[in-house]
């Protein structure tokens, strides 16, 4: 196992917990929802912004997150950077029903591009 993604909804004492399953896994993104959420390593614990939407359905935003989040790592191999990814990716789920607003890449890139200009101003 390489990363765990738990969320404060589902269990409030996640950051608590996490510090102790850091001895397992070496990667724990602690989601928020729109807050956002806390990317634990071993050697960090790194606050990554969430993007406030209209939420229309959030049904199936963590297993987004979760998913988006896995793919970036693989690909890049930065955790941070997957966490901003994933960020985007499940914050764009919930404005639509079902699987309707998952976006694609091209939508992905530029919500990602967005996301951090206003991380930078």
């Amino acid at each position: 196992v390489h990363a765990l993604f738990l969320s404060k909804h589902d269990l409030p004492d996640a950051m608590r917990r996490s510090r102790d399953l850091l001895a397992y896994v070496p990667m724990i993104a602690v989601t928020a929802g729109w807050r956002g959420l806390s990317l634990l390593t071993r050697d960090a614990v790194e606050q990554v912004p969430g993007l406030p939407r209209q939420e229309v359905d959030p049904t199936g935003a963590g297993d987004v997150f979760a998913t988006a989040f896995l793919i970036a790592y693989n690909r890049d191999g930065n955790p941070w950077d997957a966490a901003a990814v994933a960020a985007c990716c499940a914050a764009a789920s919930v404005e639509g029903e079902g699987v309707a607003a998952i976006p694609d890449r091209a939508t992905l890139e530029a919500r990602l591009a967005a996301y951090r200009r206003r991380q930078v101003g």
